[in-house]
């Protein structure tokens, strides 16, 4: 004769449709988590760009100061990246990266922390540090209108400005208006 054994409660298994409503449940919440977090990884990398990019203008102009020399910042939307020079004799001369060596060349195509960033918007593709600290632009006359550089990724955007009278480089999430010295209006950040 079968024998039944009785199943107590604490012995009891996991019913298929508890399975089903939990996965569900995992599914809905990672549907709505997933986007934020691709947002957050896009926001980290944009920010981590503006920072760079500010650290290495401020650099630049630190180096123009301290050396009493001509210093360049060249920045290309088309190649998606920057490079800073020494002016020598009137020819631009790539600089050593200090940390690691090489040239300072930043390209935002090929550096997987920058992944997805790009330079949308220059309005001087190529701005200079006098041996006073002042920002000129590429032929050498003092700048009338801030120099302002935006990075885009997915649909976070930030600006780079450089002001005209003193070199302050600074980021930001938005554009203003700005009236320059001869009255022109400018649209840069702010």
């Amino acid at each position: 004769m079968l024998k039944v054994k009785k199943v107590k409660d604490s012995e009891k298994g996991t019913t298929l449709l508890e399975i089903a409503i939990v996965m569900v449940c995992v599914g809905i919440i990672g549907a709505i988590l997933v986007p934020n977090v691709m947002d957050s990884i896009r926001s980290l990398r944009l920010n981590s760009a503006a920072y760079k990019l500010v650290t290495d203008i401020r650099y630049a102009r630190e180096l123009a100061l301290s050396n009493h020399a001509t210093y360049v910042v060249e920045v290309s939307t088309a190649n998606n990246n920057y490079q800073l020079f020494k002016m020598v004799a009137g020819v631009k001369t790539a600089i050593t990266n200090p940390y690691g060596g090489g040239s300072m060349i930043v390209d935002f195509d090929t550096r997987p922390e920058f992944s997805g960033v790009t330079i949308t918007t220059v309005t001087r593709g190529e701005f200079r540090f006098d041996s006073f600290g002042k920002p000129l632009d590429a032929f050498g006359t003092a700048l009338t209108y801030p120099a302002s550089i935006v990075l885009h990724n997915g649909n976070l955007d930030k600006s780079v400005s450089v002001w005209e009278e003193t070199g302050y480089t600074q980021i930001s999430n938005d554009s203003c208006i700005y009236t320059g010295k001869s009255g022109s209006v400018y649209t840069t950040a702010c």
